[in-house]
């Protein structure tokens, strides 16, 4: 039996360019933890410090036999969904990704004026969508793959002076036509001398 490794210990921390991409589905997904996204990855900016919070729900449904006995644990259904906070509201991708393509509307910015936002909030469901989620921790790497990410806008953090404004998003991951809801890749620091 081995020993227990510290090396095997990883805490997760965003690329310097962002740690969570989108992208259509249909959208052909990385394979591998290391290499660079496809241009059709947009990144999401920054997120709150509370970073990316993974939950998995699993109902096990208990039968028991006349006399009280449990003769199965049987699984009745489970899911995985991520929830994580947009901080860049004035992020045309962000913007775009909240309330949808064709409802955002950005113009430049000039001499005279910064860049300037429109958005037409018509609510209802966003289209599913695929999410990457890049994390590092010193030469550690770990790559979150959602083929099929049903999202929503969860909340709004409150218009106060003493916070950010952002957008809570929750995703729910689907599984893909293999059955897959999520696939992981990783890579230790613990390469041969």
């Amino acid at each position: 039996m081995a020993a227990p490794d510290a090396r095997n210990v990883a805490a997760a921390k965003p690329y310097a360019g962002g740690g969570i991409y989108w992208a259509p589905v249909g959208t052909a997904l990385p394979t591998d933890e290391m290499t660079p996204l496809p241009a059709a990855y947009i990144p999401l900016g920054y997120v709150s410090e509370d970073g990316v919070q993974p939950t998995r729900d699993t109902n096990i449904e208990k039968i028991k036999a006349w006399g009280g006995d449990i003769v199965a644990a049987l699984l009745a259904d489970e899911s995985r969904s991520f929830e994580f906070t947009l901080l860049e509201v004035f992020y045309a991708e962000v913007l775009k990704f909240v309330y949808g393509p064709e409802n955002v509307t950005m113009t430049q910015a000039t001499t005279t004026a910064g860049t300037k936002y429109a958005v037409q909030d018509k609510g209802g469901k966003r289209d599913n969508v695929v999410i990457v989620f890049d994390m590092r921790h010193g030469s550690k790497r770990r790559r979150l793959v959602v083929p099929v990410a049903d999202y929503n806008i969860t909340g709004e953090e409150p218009y106060v002076d003493n916070a950010l404004t952002a957008y809570g998003v929750t995703v729910e991951a689907i599984k893909d036509t293999n059955g897959v809801r999520v696939y992981d890749y990783g890579q230790n620091d613990d390469k041969a001398a």
